[in-house]
């Protein structure tokens, strides 16, 4: 339930912890807890999932050459959290290929 409730609401980058437990019912401690057995957190997996539609979008090749912004459907915005945490989950081949279109997406490649 709460994975589901999270990925219905990823485009949403007003998504937290917070909401996302609310809207599933629970607490955000026991929402960690959930996740925990999958060692991640709450927090972490949202990110994650973020930077896993953003990943396939910037994948797909139908979408070569369509502009990027921000991408409202991974719920990414410029200010999004995500722009660190993908920095750390690229590799350096990941990181050179993505670096344009990330900096396109208003985030920090290092």
């Amino acid at each position: 339930m709460l994975k589901a409730t999270i990925e219905s609401r990823l485009h949403d980058p007003d998504l937290k912890p917070m909401t996302a437990a609310a809207a599933a019912g629970i607490s955000v401690r026991y929402a960690n807890a959930l996740m925990a057995q999958e060692d991640t957190g709450l927090a972490a997996y949202i990110i994650a999932r973020r930077l896993e539609r953003c990943r396939r979008v910037l994948d797909d090749p139908a979408q070569a050459r369509r502009t990027i912004g921000t991408s409202p459907s991974a719920g990414a915005s410029p200010t999004s959290r995500t722009s660190g945490a993908g920095s750390r989950r690229n590799s350096g081949a990941r990181r050179a290929t993505t670096a344009g279109s990330a900096q396109d997406l208003g985030w920090s490649i290092s």
